[in-house]
């Protein structure tokens, strides 16, 4: 072709043809690499969507634990406050079980405590307010169960100036269901103890105050509103509490956590993190399958928009390169290729008999300088 008859032409095709190859190589590869590496990170950032989650549903189930304390702490320092009301104190003194259960339902009004039971240093019931609960069944219960030995501290050493009680909680037993007038039982339940002192600084008698998790505790619904999770409390693979429905939570079970790992609920819905609750128990925290699947698909596409860009940017690059190279060895071509042309033109004169003839570039001391002065 006449367009290919120059070496300039030839010059600026072969250096274009090469750099479209070198850069047609390197922006394969470069794409290659980064489909590879976009497959690799879609596995980390599907491991990183898991981890990111866990870590979530591990703080929400630890603050769960902390506002079911709460919850149970607060219930103690009500007891508290209704032992040492004058009413209450001299009610118990009078030893009448009308006054008593008067005084007491007047003071659990204020509190978020279930029931209240009234008792002697002897363990004796001297009355309590709670339902329609038997009094002389209480005693006997309450004989059985295994508060002595707390009644018995709090008897043997106590100051009213810095009243010190007991709290437990507690799996109710049949024992202790009969004893506080509850009539389930394998119930998680708070059992606080405070001391009545008399006008002497002594104890005399003990007011023991129990508040049972509800199977739909407010407090874990509202907190787990607050989280975006849904909580669980679990004794064993049994759930005893939620803030999911009962029609829900009865047919759901957890499986053993098993390292750092999700655990996916038997239903397949819920995937969840569990802590220890009071030693014997586990606060789970819930989140749907669908939310581990949209933080992944999110991670990933954010990645693979990256990866685009990068890809464009690869190109642009890349195109921007070869108009560099294509400017470059054009000009080289002129600059080499140039003086050639004169001195085939001079070439020519001579073979017409022109002697005289002048060629440019005899001062340039490359090649094309040595050829010009050769023909001058």
């Amino acid at each position: 072709m006449q367009i290919f008859a120059t070496l300039g032409a030839r010059l600026v095709l072969a250096v274009l043809l090469i750099a479209t190859v070198a850069f047609t190589a390197f922006v394969s590869l470069a794409i290659f690499r980064l489909d590879t590496s976009l497959s690799r990170q879609s596995a980390e950032l599907s491991a990183l969507a898991e981890r990111k989650l866990a870590q979530t549903l591990d703080g929400a189930a630890v603050l769960g634990v902390v506002r079911l304390d709460l919850l149970f702490t607060n219930a103690d320092r009500q007891l508290g406050v209704i032992a040492q009301r004058a009413d209450v104190v001299n009610a118990i003194s009078s030893g009448n079980v009308v006054a008593i259960t008067e005084t007491l339902r007047r003071g659990k009004s204020s509190t978020d405590l279930d029931g209240l039971i009234v008792i002697d240093v002897d363990l004796n019931v001297l009355g309590a307010e709670f339902g329609n609960i038997d009094l002389l069944v209480a005693d006997t219960a309450l004989k059985q169960t295994t508060f002595g030995p707390d009644i018995n501290s709090i008897i043997q050493d106590n100051d009213p100036l810095q009243p010190r009680g007991s709290m437990r909680v507690v799996k109710l037993d049949r024992t202790m269901a009969t004893a506080l007038g509850e009539n389930e039982i394998g119930m998680v339940a708070l059992i606080a103890i405070q001391p009545v002192f008399d006008d002497f600084g002594d104890v005399f008698a003990a007011v023991i105050g129990h508040r049972v998790l509800r199977s739909q505790e407010p407090a874990i619904i509202e907190f787990a509103k607050l989280e975006t999770v849904e909580l669980l409390v679990l004794d064993g693979p049994n759930v005893i509490s939620a803030s999911i429905s009962d029609s829900v939570a009865s047919n759901m079970t957890i499986g053993p956590a098993d390292g750092p790992d999700l655990v996916l609920t038997n239903d397949g819905n819920f995937l969840a993190r569990c802590v220890s609750l009071f030693v014997r128990w586990r606060m789970c925290a819930l989140a749907p399958v669908s939310e581990l699947q949209s933080l992944r698909g999110e991670l990933v596409r954010i990645s693979e928009r990256e990866g685009r860009a990068l890809g464009v940017w690869l190109v642009i690059m890349s195109v921007l390169s070869l108009l560099v190279c294509g400017v470059t060895a054009f000009f080289t071509a002129r600059y080499l290729a140039g003086p050639m042309s004169q001195i085939a033109e001079a070439l020519r004169a001579v073979a017409r008999g022109d002697w005289k003839v002048q060629v440019d570039g005899r001062e340039r001391n490359d090649e094309v300088g040595d050829i010009a002065r050769a023909v001058s």
